[in-house]
């Protein structure tokens, strides 16, 4: 598959365009964590991968190159797979709550996939029902051994505090990836940056 095709079915899975690129090879500046990364998704079957860190450490830009090895491997290949944010994810749940078809539909998109990426996990606004919603969730596709690729700038302790324990627990079984790259988006910026009139820094987008 060229990564023309790629692209287009990273688009179709609703990736933004702003990481349409992504993968691990131009992740830049953490060359032990992508061999561990790579290493874990390896494995067969796909184990659970959770990655937490600040704002702006690149969590996004792995799970989307996680997805793009999987098309890139063959993987992908005749799979149902789900990518979105949380807070997507949870705003459209929200708006089909008077509309059954539909809310069962992405309920059962969510649990019933062969691979579910949830970026940004805590983005969403928490409440009594978003909980109860996301412990179904990952319950049921822990039990019947189908895996979640997860991002969020919360670090296990603060997703077993928000979510709860099983949750937590359920999530992070397989691997957990701290991303120690605060300046991550200062340095893209920085790549791409070229001197401006009177000596100022323009950025590229």
């Amino acid at each position: 598959m060229s990564p023309v095709d790629i692209s287009e079915f990273l688009r179709k899975l609703g990736v933004g365009r702003r990481f349409l690129d992504a993968s691990f090879a131009n992740y830049r500046g953490a060359e032990k964590l992508i061999r561990q990364i790579r290493s874990a998704i390896d494995e067969v079957p796909l184990p659970n991968v959770f990655m937490f860190g600040v704002t702006g450490s690149g969590k996004s830009h792995l799970a989307v190159s996680i997805l793009r090895d999987h098309f890139e491997s063959g993987r992908a290949y005749g799979k149902r797979i789900f990518y979105t944010t949380s807070s997507e994810f949870f705003f459209k749940l929200k708006q089909a709550i008077d509309f059954a078809t539909e809310y069962e539909r992405l309920i059962r998109s969510a649990i019933e996939c062969d691979l579910l990426v949830l970026d940004d996990l805590g983005s969403e606004k928490v409440s009594e029902w978003s909980v109860e919603v996301l412990s179904m969730i990952i319950d049921k596709r822990y039990c019947e051994l189908r895996p979640v690729i997860a991002s969020s700038n919360l670090p296990p302790a603060e997703v077993q505090e928000r979510y709860g324990a099983r949750v937590a627990s359920r999530l992070c079984t397989g691997y957990s990836f701290a991303i120690e790259m605060s300046d991550y988006r200062k340095k893209i910026a920085a790549s791409r940056s070229v001197p401006g009139p009177a000596g100022n820094r323009e950025f590229q987008t």
